[in-house]
């Protein structure tokens, strides 16, 4: 019947909306953790963003009890690989995300994270999970050359006083793009909400040796009510609704064209300070964008 949708048609327009979210949330976040990151040190915006969605994680689980199912359920396999999961997440994701882009600039940030999609095609593509084609390499080119554009005016930073930072958010990079792929097999055995559950807590208690051994202090002095709130955002809202967001569509879409919607980050990032910065959209701003949202459509070709 013309005019009618498919329930795969659907599922894929709810599952590109939900992406389009999460890619909002995280850009937002980059406003957030700036001027957190100005008042406090970066270990110490990490403990309490994780300890608050590990908190809820935990919460969550003991109320529908799936740490009992998991593990009453979960072969050891699974549950080393729940623990690899929250190491991705935390120390090396987040943590390598907060001190990286304090050594570098934030187009730096952008750019390497606009990586995110090779590297998921990749792995994926090494563990057997999907196959690289034209429509996916042309794709995610076009993303990343238009994340170029979106951020030409940019200040970016490759000088050796820059190395550490960049090679921080490097590896920030692939530990979001292997989480990214790994985590679709336990999304789609547990589900997207247990796995994102169970990933923030594991990934908190794997960051605290960390954050004992870097010696940080906890800085309640320096938490106004601003920053307490600022915290609670990352924490509730970015770690744990904007990871969920990530995994759900994941269970009906290959790594690649999940992580292709990182590209679109920039973009949204811009967009926010707008009213902030009174920025106005240039024509390679534009150019960029459009760039990108036909390399992410691109990508969803089979």
């Amino acid at each position: 019947m013309l005019g009618s949708t498919t329930p795969q048609t659907r599922r894929a327009a709810g599952d590109s909306l939900l992406l389009t979210l999460q890619q909002v949330i995280g850009s937002s976040t980059h406003v957030v953790a700036q001027h957190a990151l100005s008042q406090l040190l970066p270990p110490t915006v990490l403990f309490w963003r994780s300890l608050f969605a590990a908190t809820a994680a935990l919460l969550w689980l003991l109320r529908h009890r799936h740490l009992q199912r998991l593990f009453h359920l979960a072969p050891p396999s699974d549950m080393l690989q729940l623990l690899l999961l929250g190491a991705l997440a935390v120390p090396l994701n987040q943590w390598c995300f907060f001190a990286g882009v304090r050594l570098t600039t934030a187009a730096n940030a952008s750019l390497l994270y606009a990586l995110t999609p090779v590297w998921a095609l990749l792995l994926s593509r090494l563990l057997h999970q999907e196959r690289i084609t034209r429509p996916k390499v042309l794709g995610i080119l076009l993303s990343f050359t238009g994340v170029l554009f979106v951020l030409a005016e940019k200040e970016f930073a490759f000088g050796p006083h820059h190395t550490l930072g960049n090679l921080l958010l490097l590896c920030a990079s692939l530990a979001w793009a292997s989480f990214t792929v790994l985590s679709r097999r336990l999304a789609l055995r547990y589900g997207a909400l247990p796995t994102t559950a169970v990933s923030m807590l594991t990934g908190w208690l794997l960051y605290l040796p960390i954050w004992f051994l870097l010696g940080a202090p906890l800085q309640f002095a320096q938490l106004t009510p601003i920053l307490w709130a600022e915290l609670l955002y990352m924490g509730i809202v970015t770690s744990g609704i904007g990871y969920f967001l990530w995994l759900v569509p994941l269970r009906h879409m290959e790594p690649s064209r999940v992580a292709i919607f990182s590209t679109l980050q920039p973009v949204f990032t811009t967009v926010v300070t707008i009213p902030l910065f009174g920025f106005a959209p240039t024509p390679a701003f534009l150019l960029g964008g459009l760039l990108i949202i036909a390399g992410v459509i691109l990508t969803q070709y089979r």
